[in-house]
């Protein structure tokens, strides 16, 4: 769409509804956090690793017993046995009847399906926005079906099989820790309701991870929608935006205000090159700088 007369008409454009104050940058305003598809994100994962929640309240007392059963028996002869019968034996089958119940609900489980409603979410959250944004500050209308069909399918499509491969065999890797520790435990002598607390603790861990991963993924993702836009409309240049609040970090909260190229990610003090949305639970956004011998926008024709 980068073409010498849609530039041309896009400036004609703004430059009819908006008066250009001279060596003053023209800018549009930033989108919002896509919270909404952060929140679908996260059902999603809680849905998913809900199976093996449902798992570990079916089996949990089953493992619990047969530890302490073995913890109360003769401690020195039974545990030097241990590791070749008794209780490794007994947690090595439950483990087992559950790693093979979990992968059969998984299979079942649409995960790409919700982690791609998730990215459609914010894809149309991001485009809605970008649309509000180019109206209130330039006062034109961009054509309704411009972003719609195969506009970000690749990004998308690509995003999509990352998460899908992120998140899909976290609740194995979960209970093969939990697996570990228990006879972990068992060799350190550690009594039953201790080893309880560890396995409630290693569950509440992964599955917080889980919920950060949505969070960094959903910014990531946005991030690259909103660069999509930018690029296609011929920008080039944005200004980094941080969500003003004690959550920013310092390395970023240093950016605020600080004009940017798209093709120059600018290197924060932390030492990492990137735009926003790009580092790990990154908030921040880019606010679009026009050149107006570039910027060029689908218009609605008719608008006047």
């Amino acid at each position: 769409m980068n073409n010498q007369y849609a530039a041309d008409e896009t400036k004609r454009a703004i430059l009819r509804h908006k008066k250009i104050k001279p060596g003053k940058p023209i800018t549009i305003g930033t989108s919002n956090f896509p919270q909404g598809s952060e929140r679908q994100y996260i059902h999603t994962v809680n849905e998913y690793y809900g199976i093996l929640r449902d798992l570990m309240q079916e089996y949990y007392p089953k493992i619990i017993e047969s530890y302490k059963e073995a913890r109360d028996e003769d401690v020195k002869e039974k545990r030097n046995d241990s590791l070749t019968g008794g209780i490794d034996i007994t947690l090595m089958k439950l483990f087992s009847d559950m790693k093979n119940k979990l992968i059969q609900r998984e299979e079942s489980y649409q995960l790409e399906t919700g982690i791609r409603k998730a990215g459609e979410s914010a894809k149309a959250y991001s485009v809605r926005q970008w649309k509000q944004a180019i109206h209130q500050s330039l006062a034109i209308n961009i054509r309704e079906d411009y972003y719609m069909g195969d506009f970000f399918k690749e990004n998308l499509d690509k995003w999509v099989s990352d998460n899908v491969n992120l998140i899909v065999t976290m609740p194995g890797q979960s209970l093969d820790k939990m697996k570990d520790k228990v006879l972990s435990d068992f060799e350190k002598g550690k009594r039953s309701t201790d080893m309880a607390k560890d396995l409630q603790r290693l569950y509440s861990i992964d599955k917080r991870h889980a919920k950060f991963i949505a969070r960094d993924q959903t910014a990531k993702l946005n991030g690259q929608i909103t660069r999509a836009q930018q690029k296609d409309a011929g920008i080039n240049k944005y200004v980094w935006r941080t969500s003003l609040d004690e959550r920013v970090r310092p390395s970023h909260a240093e950016l605020e205000g600080e004009i940017c190229d798209w093709d120059d990610p600018p290197m924060n003090s932390d030492g990492r090159a990137c735009h926003p949305g790009e580092d790990f639970n990154c908030r921040c956004t880019a606010e679009a700088v026009i050149d107006l011998d570039s910027i060029s926008l689908p218009i609605d024709d008719s608008d006047d």
